[in-house]
């Protein structure tokens, strides 16, 4: 029911019975299974994820109930082994995107991309478009991934210095 924040059951199907919402959520989830089996089909594809907290959450955000998380290295190589072995065929590109405050400087498995801290999910931000237009085009192995990262964030430390 992710797409009804703030409301319940009921306010998703009014008119329904507990069974005609039970129903409602069962197709919808079952509508968005599908669109992850199909997923694998796809020769090319990106993950991007990052820390939830890109920048600093304001009194009235925590009020309403979201909360920041943050991913450890393990959890990163974690997730990236997981999604691996769901889509072994193909190739599968992640993104790591984090604020300065939150970057985990050793990550093989994975492109590191740095935002300037914002409210909130920064999907308006300019900086996802230099996320997006730097997408890898090809697959890396680990050592040359670590490589990248590694002169991308002495890059980086030496714009803050």
């Amino acid at each position: 029911m992710h797409d009804y924040l703030g409301e319940g059951p009921e306010q998703a199907c009014p008119d329904g019975t507990e069974e005609d919402r039970i129903q409602h959520v069962v197709s919808k989830y079952n509508y968005l299974l599908e669109k992850v089996r199909k997923v694998a089909s796809v020769p090319k594809r990106y993950f991007i994820f990052g820390n939830g907290d890109l920048g600093p959450l304001d009194w009235e955000l925590y009020r309403k109930g979201y909360f920041g998380w943050r991913f450890s290295k393990h959890d990163v190589e974690n997730l990236c082994d997981s999604i691996n072995k769901a889509f072994p065929e193909g190739e599968n590109h992640f993104i790591f995107v984090a604020s300065n405050r939150n970057i985990i400087r050793d990550l093989d498995c994975c492109h590191i991309f740095v935002t300037e801290d914002s409210h909130g999910f920064p999907d308006l931000e300019p900086e996802w478009d230099v996320i997006f237009s730097n997408l890898p085009e090809h697959a890396c192995s680990r050592a040359d991934i670590a490589a990248r990262n590694i002169t991308y964030l002495s890059k980086l430390q030496a714009q803050v210095a």
